[in-house]
């Protein structure tokens, strides 16, 4: 209450309250959960963790995911000692994993300096890749990688002669420069260009593109200038609403030929191909899909006029319909008439061979502790 905690420390907790290391009072339920609740990480010590989870030298618990990704979740550097490196890593003494691009460079990046030791140094005017080999001074930062992984174009202040300096430091040479590709890892070599090269497609905004991609339904540009002036399809093809062309017979066969999301040669169709089912709006949808307990169609077409299986429901409609049992009695109108909702008494007596959900809903008896849901509340897989 006072904001500034004052009136929760040094306080007397109650039998169902942990105390903390700085007097605080909290809930048990919120010791050893992950979360400094305490204010000084009390809750979180000399935890017992689970078997999907690491334990920290000082007792906290962490996600195994996070053991050895290179930042210390622990607190005390505890989840980073002692990994496996990958192949582009080095391991220093105290077991901590670092890029080899920082491996003697006069910096003690692994804490122990071990990065630091052993180190042949080059002769003047070379440089030393992480690897060991040296290399004439001149061939650093001229956006060719002469080093492995490019390690000697990284981290540059300023590039030489036509090369390309990225954001981040990198040097890339002037023929990755607007030609369509992302070789700095924000684009920046790719917009401002005057000219693309060959391959790549100018933007009005001055961007470069692939070529590929002009015309393909996207805005590649982010002005969509990639978008325009599209021409027609050829005669034997259809073209989506993504601007794609596929072959006619591609269309009404009830798989979406066109870009993901876009399902236009599957609408509006005046007649479905063999095996295949026509919803009331013209929408071509697979027969298999149909009485399912999904609405498809986008109308419910497809559900109407269903013969249920043990584990639906069948609403008492004109046009019968399906919906799967654990929608029923779920508070949730499911059917048109809301016959799934109608009555769902928690007494309610079910006949021979059903069980009885907490609900109210009967469901048939082989369907109970089948590791499956059919009651809305889960109570038939309940004490099986």
């Amino acid at each position: 209450h006072c904001g500034d905690n004052s009136d929760e420390l040094n306080c007397r907790c109650s039998s169902d309250e942990f105390q903390c290391s700085n007097g605080k009072c909290i809930q048990m339920i919120y010791v050893c959960d992950r979360h400094n609740h305490c204010g000084d990480n009390s809750d979180e010590l000399n935890c017992t963790c689970s078997n999907d989870e690491f334990q920290c030298s000082n007792g906290k618990c962490i996600q195994m995911i996070d053991v050895c990704d290179r930042h210390n979740h622990c607190g005390d550097n505890s989840d980073e000692l002692n990994c496996t490196c990958s192949s582009d890593e080095f391991q220093c003494s105290n077991g901590k994993c670092i890029q080899m691009i920082d491996v003697c460079d006069r910096h003690n990046n692994c804490g122990d300096n071990s990065d630091e030791i052993n180190c042949s140094r080059c002769q003047s005017g070379t440089f030393r890749c992480p690897n060991g080999t040296c290399i004439p001074r001149q061939l650093v930062c001229n956006g060719d990688n002469d080093c492995p992984r490019g390690t000697d174009e990284m981290k540059c202040a300023e590039c030489s002669g036509s090369s390309f300096r990225c954001p981040n430091g990198m040097c890339i040479g002037d023929n990755a420069v607007c030609n369509g590709f992302e070789d700095c890892n924000d684009n920046s070599d790719e917009m401002n260009c005057d000219k693309c090269k060959s391959g790549a497609f100018g933007c009005s905004n001055g961007n470069c593109i692939r070529d590929v991609f002009v015309c393909d339904g996207v805005d590649n540009c982010k002005d969509n200038s990639d978008e325009l002036n599209c021409e027609e399809c050829q005669s034997d093809l259809f073209r989506c609403l993504s601007g794609k062309c596929i072959p006619k017979n591609l269309t009404c066969n009830g798989y979406n030929d066109c870009r993901i999301g876009d399902d236009s040669d599957e609408i509006h169709c005046d007649a479905c191909q063999l095996g295949v089912f026509r919803c009331s709006n013209g929408k071509c949808i697979l027969n298999r899909l149909c009485c399912d307990g999904n609405n498809d169609c986008d109308d419910n077409s497809d559900e109407l006029d269903c013969t249920c299986n043990s584990n639906e429901f069948q609403c008492s409609t004109d046009k019968k319909s399906c919906i799967h049992l654990s929608q029923m009695c779920d508070g949730k109108p499911d059917c048109t008439d809301e016959t799934d909702e109608i009555p769902c008494y928690p007494n309610r007596t079910c006949s021979v061979n059903q069980f009885n959900c907490k609900t109210g809903a009967c469901i048939p008896d082989l369907l109970r502790c089948d590791g499956r849901q059919e009651c809305s509340d889960y109570s038939d897989e309940e004490n099986c």
